[in-house]
């Protein structure tokens, strides 16, 4: 490898790994393995790979030649527009889960993303990627070389992720959670009752023939 290469390659180690991974040249398990070598006994990540023998000399030399020669390795970033959220109506907006679970779950919880099919009057090859964080280049990058489809970004609110996240997004919008069971486990709703009632005649909020009058007229009004 050339002296400018080298040069290129330790300039900026995540860099080389993007382009290493959009170029399919290792992938997302094999710079794991590599980062967990790197993190252990250092040295420089590019010859880290090579030392494991993750990429080939050949490989990383025509990545890099194309790098520095100014090919359009980040093409894909650039056309990565970014929607404006007034425009996009969030009711019709269906989450991808087939692509989203490619994602790693706990990525996905960290930078709150989620993926949506193409908007009807977008470009139908792009998938609309929703993020409730602030998302660098890098990181769009990763998911799309994950899914391994064009994207573009719509900024959303934290709630209205973690709504489509969790399946309704009228939850995270203040929608009351359905009535739970009894409150105490192992009881029946009949059992909570009549100790209920039992306390309040007790505490002389009212009597047994008030409550019989009582349930007389409900019964009426049925």
């Amino acid at each position: 490898m050339t002296r400018a290469l080298r040069e290129l390659a330790e300039e900026d180690e995540a860099k080389v790994a993007l382009l290493l991974l959009r170029k399919k040249a290792i992938s997302e398990g094999q710079l794991r393995a590599a980062l967990d070598y790197q993190r252990s006994l250092g040295g420089n990540l590019v010859d880290v790979l090579l030392k494991l023998d993750l990429v080939r000399p050949a490989q990383l030399e025509g990545c890099l030649e194309e790098e520095a020669a100014g090919a359009p390795t980040g093409a894909n970033e650039a056309s990565c527009v970014a929607l404006d959220p007034a425009s996009v109506k969030l009711s019709d907006q269906k989450v991808h889960r087939r692509l989203l679970d490619k994602v790693p779950r706990d990525f996905v919880e960290q930078h709150l993303v989620a993926l949506f099919f193409p908007l009807p009057s977008g470009d139908p090859r792009k998938i609309v990627l929703g993020h409730g964080t602030s998302l660098s280049p890098a990181l769009v990058e990763r998911i799309r070389s994950t899914v391994g489809v064009d994207l573009c970004t719509l900024a959303l609110e934290p709630r209205v992720v973690q709504g489509f996240l969790g399946g309704s997004p009228a939850r995270e919008a203040g929608a009351r959670p359905k009535e739970s069971g009894p409150v105490l486990a192992g009881t029946s709703s009949d059992a909570v009752l009549q100790a209920l009632v039992s306390l309040l005649t007790r505490k002389g909020l009212f009597t047994k023939a008030e409550l019989e009058a009582e349930m007389r007229r409900a019964g009426e009004r049925r």
